[in-house]
């Protein structure tokens, strides 16, 4: 949306005539862009939540774990505190690792 209206707005202002540029399309397209702005920002803020939430999750599930050594859980946690973007991968090695352990 963000691009698609900045694409629109600079052809208006850089390749229509003043006569033909009308106020109306030209806030049109500036409130697409405002939207396109504000549904980006709301996207990166939903990502983030759902980032800490699963990540409390994944700490909570390395805690209650009754196959899994003491060293292995908290050098799991370890992991996912200092990058949390990775604590899904880091929570597949986890298991991996805990399945190994149960069999």
């Amino acid at each position: 949306m963000i691009i698609l209206s900045l694409i629109n707005l600079m052809t208006l202002f850089f390749t229509v005539q003043d006569e033909k540029t009308s106020p109306l399309t030209i806030l049109i397209y500036a409130i697409i862009g405002a939207l396109g702005f504000a549904l980006s920002k709301e996207g990166k803020h939903q990502q983030l939540e759902i980032q800490k939430l699963s990540s409390q999750y994944i700490k909570e599930r390395i805690t209650k774990s009754q196959w899994a050594s003491d060293p292995i859980k908290t050098r799991y946690q370890a992991l996912i505190n200092e990058n949390p973007r990775k604590a899904v991968p880091y929570f597949i090695q986890f298991l991996k690792e805990e399945k190994r352990d149960w069999q």
